[in-house]
C-alpha cells in the first residue's frame, strides 16, 4: 500500500525547525545509538538494522521539527523474521521488551532532515495505522481488526515528545505483554471509545491520514478518554 504524505503548515507556532531535534551521537549505519534505543524502548536487534531494512514508512506528515511517520519492519526484514517465526531479539526474553514479532510490530517516528529516527515509539503487537498532528500533539493509534483486535490511542506532546499510550482490550481474542507503561483502559472508558475513531466516507470527525482507508476522529473525545485514562 503507498505512503500518505501531508504537510503541516503552523502559523504564529513558537517550535523552531530544530528546538527538539536530537543531534546524533554515534557514527554508525545503525538506525539509532544504543542509548537511544533503550530509552526509547526498542529493542537493540532491530535499532542496529540501518533505516533502510527497519523502516516502510506507510504514512508522513512533515512539521517544523521533522517527519512524523508510521512505519512498520520492511519485507525485507519480514521474510527474514518469518523463518524464526516472524521473532526478531532474545526469543527466552520478554514479549515487547527483549522480542517483538515483526509481522505484529510498528512504530511513530520522528525523522529529521538527514534521515535519521528522533524518536522512535514502538508499538508492538499493535502497528498503528492512522496519524494527526496539531500545534500542540501528534495523535496516532490502531483501529483492531479480526488479526490482532486491541486497539491503541496514543497522544504525543510535540515539545518535550513525550507519549502517552492507551490500550483499548477488544473483548475477545486480546491480550498481549505491553510495555509497562501502557494504560490500559477500563471497561467505562473502552464502552467510550467506540465511535471516537471511523472508518469510512460518512464518517463525521477529523480527517486523518491513514494507510487503511479515510478514517475520522474525534479529538476531544480522545483528549478526554486519555486524560481520564491516565487519571488527569
Amino acid at each position: 500500500m503507498g505512503c500518505v504524505t501531508e504537510s503541516f503548515d503552523e502559523p504564529g507556532s513558537t517550535l523552531s525547525s530544530t528546538s527538539s531535534v536530537a543531534v546524533r551521537s554515534c557514527n554508525s549505519p545503525a538506525s539509532q545509538c544504543e542509548s537511544e534505543a533503550i530509552g526509547d524502548g526498542v529493542i537493540p536487534e532491530l535499532a542496529l538494522l540501518p533505516v533502510s531494512l527497519r523502516v516502510d514508512p506507510l504514512v508522513e506528515v512533515r512539521a517544523n521539527e521533522g517527519t512524523w511517520m508510521l512505519a512498520r519492519p520492511t519485507e525485507e526484514l519480514i521474510n527474514s523474521a518469518v523463518e524464526d517465526g516472524c521473532r526478531l531479539g532474545n526469543p527466552s526474553g520478554t514479549y515487547s521488551v527483549d522480542v517483538i514479532c515483526v509481522v505484529e510490530y510498528g512504530e511513530v517516528l520522528l525523522v529529521d532532515d538527514q534521515n535519521q529516527i528522533v524518536p522512535a515509539y514502538p508499538m508492538p503487537g499493535a502497528a498503528p495505522n492512522w496519524l494527526h498532528v496539531t500545534d500542540d500533539f501528534v495523535y496516532a493509534g490502531r483501529i483492531g481488526d479480526g488479526a490482532l483486535p486491541d486497539s491503541t490511542l496514543i497522544r504525543i506532546d510535540r515539545a518535550p515528545q513525550v507519549p502517552t499510550v492507551v490500550l483499548i482490550p477488544a473483548p475477545f481474542d486480546g491480550g498481549q505483554d505491553w510495555p509497562s507503561d501502557w494504560v490500559i483502559a477500563s471497561a467505562v472508558l473502552t464502552a467510550e471509545y467506540q465511535g471516537l475513531v471511523s472508518i469510512g466516507p460518512d464518517a463525521e470527525g477529523t480527517s486523518v491520514n491513514s494507510w487503511i482507508g479515510m478514517e475520522t476522529v474525534d479529538l476531544d473525545g480522545i483528549d478526554r478518554l486519555i486524560d481520564a485514562a491516565v487519571g488527569k
